[in-house]
């Protein structure tokens, strides 16, 4: 693996927690509520406030989408001492309200306010090698 290469797995880290995956995993999130989880990318564990947690399938997903990635590394350079995930989902808030709405000739027949509920995510993803810290930050959003 080369340098850009590892850059390239934070940049899709993010990407994966920041995507449709999530959808899949909104009622477990719901369940259990804002709190940091770790993921650890080598050992394939995952704990939520320091204990040890099931793994979502979005988890699941990142396990095995990191393992196919890092299957063929011949440089030895470039072998990650650590490969984690710290996934911090935050408290519940409430989204600005939008109205659907359905009419036929200028004649309103049915208008709802629709009010939606969503959670602040940030994601640090820690990868180092002997060397080197590829490690990045981001954000998202789970509805």
């Amino acid at each position: 693996m080369k340098r850009n290469r590892l850059n390239h797995f934070a940049d899709a880290i993010i990407g994966i927690l920041n995507g449709w995956r999530l959808i899949m995993d909104t009622g477990t999130f719901e369940k259990y509520g804002s709190g940091v989880y770790e993921i650890d990318l080598l050992h394939e564990t995952v704990t939520f406030n320091g204990k040890k947690t099931k793994i979502f399938s979005v988890f699941s997903y990142l396990f095995e989408w990191f393992e196919r990635e890092t299957k063929d590394n011949t440089n030895p350079e470039a072998v990650l001492t650590v490969a984690k995930v710290v996934f911090t989902v935050g408290e519940k808030s409430e989204s600005d309200p939008c109205y659907l709405e359905y009419g036929v000739f200028g004649i309103t027949l049915y208008k709802k306010r629709i009010q939606t509920y969503e959670r602040e995510t940030e994601i640090e993803v820690i990868l180092k090698t002997q060397r080197q810290d590829y490690s990045k930050k981001g954000e998202g959003i789970i509805f």
